[in-house]
């Protein structure tokens, strides 16, 4: 996956794709530029908006069809949208994820070095009656 929390490319940067245009709560700034076009996202972008070409300009028996074929590439299109915002979103939560796994495993490793640690004075206050 291409998707990372910092890149020069706007489509495959966390921050910049999960950051909103119009609410400043819910932006975050990048400290690099996005000057790269990633080619794949590119295309991709490029096909859909000749798909869209084609269907406005091609000739229907009924305005009907043109309208079923119209609602089809919207929805379509959007749907398409929807996905690589999932992605984004889905990769950024995996990512959170794995950092919480990470920090819970070290403060087991800590906790289990303190008890480790303690069980010789535990047994030696065990042995003179003594209880910590």
């Amino acid at each position: 996956m291409h998707i990372k929390e910092s890149s020069d490319i706007a489509e495959h940067c966390i921050v910049y794709s999960m950051s909103d245009g119009k609410d400043t709560d819910y932006r975050k700034k990048c400290g690099h530029r996005h000057d790269i076009i990633c080619e794949n996202c590119h295309v991709l972008v490029s096909t859909l908006a000749d798909i869209q070409t084609k269907a406005t300009t091609a000739n229907f028996p009924t305005v009907d069809d043109r309208d079923e074929v119209a609602y089809m590439v919207n929805s379509s299109t959007l749907a398409i949208e929807s996905w690589q915002c999932h992605i984004i979103r889905c990769v950024n939560q995996d990512q959170a994820r794995i950092d919480v796994l990470e920090l819970l495993a070290v403060i087991w490793y800590w906790k289990g070095q303190k008890s480790r640690a303690s069980e010789p004075l535990k047994r030696l206050a065990f042995e003179k009656n003594t209880f910590i």
